[in-house]
């Protein structure tokens, strides 16, 4: 009845191992993905540096700040809905990019979608 099994591995917001699965809150770093006014994706990163990098480029896609990493070498974007949306290595820092521009432009396009 709580629908904490349901993942979304197929959905075109999900890219890399394990994304779609729902993000542990234990792993939260503060709170839940989602919180606050204006619903955000969260950026989980062990190098702090490149990731407070990553959050002032999409500022409307990503939460100013970003949260620690649970795993050392693990790179995670989670959805404001808590669900893992990127899941990759800590050196794939063009894949995050490319992922975040493309929901920038379907953002700027107002269509919502991924292509």
């Amino acid at each position: 009845m709580s629908e904490i099994e349901i993942a979304y591995r197929e959905s075109p917001l999900s890219h890399g191992p394990g994304a779609g699965a729902r993000w542990p809150p234990e792993a939260y770093a503060g709170l839940p993905p989602g919180a606050g006014g204006e619903p955000r994706f969260v950026l989980y990163a062990a190098d702090m540096r490149r990731g407070a990098a990553l959050t002032r480029r999409f500022p409307r896609l990503l939460e100013p700040a970003p949260r620690p990493s649970p795993e050392r070498s693990d790179l995670v974007i989670v959805r404001p809905d808590g669900y893992v949306a990127l899941a990759a290595r800590e050196a794939a820092w063009d894949d995050a990019e490319r992922y975040l521009s493309t929901l920038a432009r379907a953002d700027e396009r107002g269509t919502g979608a991924i292509s």
